[in-house]
């Protein structure tokens, strides 16, 4: 019986241990507390050798940081304005590096920037790239493996909205590399944006909140004022040259007498026609009638008629 005992007992404290080493196992590790707590509905935090805790975003594996927003002028620089939640965050804090193939991943830093990018500048392209953490490296862009790294746009498109709608993943031939000749790493200017894509780039005013996150303040900026593109107002038309024919003198509607037509000079003159003047009939109107006495004197002093001589008949041959 007492073995029994001691048989049901050592049953007893197996099964107990086994209870414990089970409740042990699932015991959940402590979390350490998340320095941007905005972050954690949109993405999870990892460990990566040489980075440490990263931030993962959930996203499709061919998404790209800097595509989803617009590139706008402000009195801070050329700012990103994303349309991510989180955008505010990322893309003015810290780096970002891919990590194999889990992708791209974000490197926490404290120091605020309108725009934490590379920059590639031409005179028809512009491009851009995350800024990487210390010991990463990235390849130029147009190199082997660059369009996964680099954002390049036609100069003309830069400022729109949805710029990633424009992006060029091949290289013109003459097209010269980032860092060499032809190529500028630092950001465009606004005045050559203008003249290249015909739009007027307005500078717009920037205002600055603190955000308390966990046990950090950071900023954020907001943008206002009016849209940055804005069309550019056609120049007025040139003046015509000087003519040496001054133009006529405009005079008021009062006084305004319609100009007599130049008549064209016919090719031979046209024949002299000499209008005779014609006189108006002359009115006859009948003299008087005077009663004539009849003269007497030359009827009485007038000679007889003499009879004219008569021929004498001729005398017949002999």
């Amino acid at each position: 019986m007492k073995n029994l005992l001691v048989h049901f007992s050592l049953v007893a404290v197996l099964f107990a241990g086994c209870g414990a080493g089970d409740v042990t196992t699932h015991t959940p590790t402590p979390q350490v507390q998340d320095p941007f707590p905005v972050l954690s509905g949109y993405g999870n935090w990892i460990e990566v050798p040489g980075y440490g805790r990263v931030w993962q975003p959930a996203v499709p594996g061919d998404w790209s940081p800097f595509v989803d927003g617009q590139w706008v002028w402000t009195d801070r620089g050329w700012v990103w304005d994303s349309d991510e939640p989180y955008g505010w965050v990322v893309y003015h804090y810290g780096s970002w590096t891919r990590f194999g193939a889990d992708g791209w991943v974000w490197v926490p830093g404290y120091e605020w920037s309108p725009a934490r990018v590379r920059w590639y500048v031409t005179d028809h392209y512009v491009g851009w790239a995350p800024l990487p953490p210390p010991r990463a490296e990235f390849p130029d862009a147009f190199e082997s493996g660059g369009d996964r790294y680099w954002v390049v746009v036609p100069a003309d498109h830069f400022v729109q909205p949805g710029v990633s709608r424009f992006r060029t993943r091949t290289a013109p031939p003459a097209l010269p590399m980032a860092g060499r000749t032809g190529s500028r790493e630092k950001p465009p200017d606004p005045r050559e944006i203008e003249r290249t894509a015909n739009q007027q780039v307005r500078e717009r005013r920037t205002e600055k909140e603190n955000v308390v996150h966990g046990q950090r303040t950071l900023t954020r900026i907001h943008i206002t004022g009016d849209n940055v593109v804005q069309p550019v107002q056609a120049a007025p038309p040139l003046p015509a040259p000087a003519t040496t024919e001054q133009p006529a003198p405009v005079l008021p509607a009062a006084a305004a007498r319609p100009a007599p037509a130049k008549p064209t000079p016919p090719s031979t003159p046209p024949p002299r026609v000499i209008e005779k003047k014609r006189t108006p009939p002359a009115v006859l109107h009948p003299a008087p009638r005077r009663e004539t006495q009849k003269d007497t004197t030359r009827s009485a002093t007038k000679k007889p008629a003499v009879p004219a001589k008569a021929k004498a008949p001729k005398e017949p041959e002999k």
